[in-house]
């Protein structure tokens, strides 16, 4: 995996990111990190509730970069939905400042278009259905719990629901990307301070 992530094309952005946890921020715990890779098609699940650091310090055999340097480096782009707990639990967790990030919420702000916008009906319908089961496993007013997903193995709607979380993202940047203007660009970027939108 850390091999493939090292080697990519970088327009549009290969690398889209997002985590699970309990109670994400600070006072909670990362569990889980995802990675959709689009020219592969690929999303990969890290185990880090399991794993801890190493998920994030293991080197490849290629170029011998690791996570924890990909999500820094400034010459990759990233691309989050709402990076704010995510960013936050990687900073005081693993120590990472994430750079050269794309945050699809901002982007969705900027130009004022809906997120699902870029999916088909019959998309929404099975994203729709995949999230509602994912958020009764994990919602504590849904009856769930955070801790399902440090559950090994991995019930098989939270692995669905992780995977759709990150699947989908190519699209609505590609559609915000177009639509946002000059002036919005750099807004979104002073709202992030690491905000880059390539």
């Amino acid at each position: 995996m850390i091999d493939i992530l090292t080697d990519l094309p970088a327009k549009p952005p290969s690398i889209y990111v997002d985590i699970e946890g309990v109670r994400l921020l600070r006072k909670g715990s990362i569990s889980i990190l995802q990675l959709y890779v689009l020219p592969n098609d690929h999303t990969y699940l890290v185990d880090v509730h399991q794993l801890q650091d190493i998920a994030f310090i293991t080197t490849g055999k290629k170029l011998h970069k690791c996570p924890k340097a990909i999500l820094k480096s400034e010459d990759i782009t990233k691309v989050f939905f709402d990076l704010r707990n995510d960013s936050d639990a990687l900073f005081y967790h693993i120590q990472i400042s994430l750079a050269r990030v794309d945050d699809i919420r901002l982007m969705e702000l900027a130009t004022r278009v809906n997120f699902d916008a870029s999916m088909t009906t019959a998309e929404k319908r099975i994203w729709a259905a995949k999230k509602e089961n994912g958020l009764k496993m994990f919602l504590p007013e849904k009856g769930g719990q955070y801790e399902v997903f440090n559950d090994r193995p991995l019930a098989d709607e939270i692995i669905r629901y992780c995977v759709q979380d990150v699947r989908f993202l190519p699209r609505p940047w590609s559609l915000y990307r177009e639509r946002i203007s000059i002036p919005w660009t750099s807004k979104v970027r002073t709202a992030e301070g690491r905000m880059s939108l390539s």
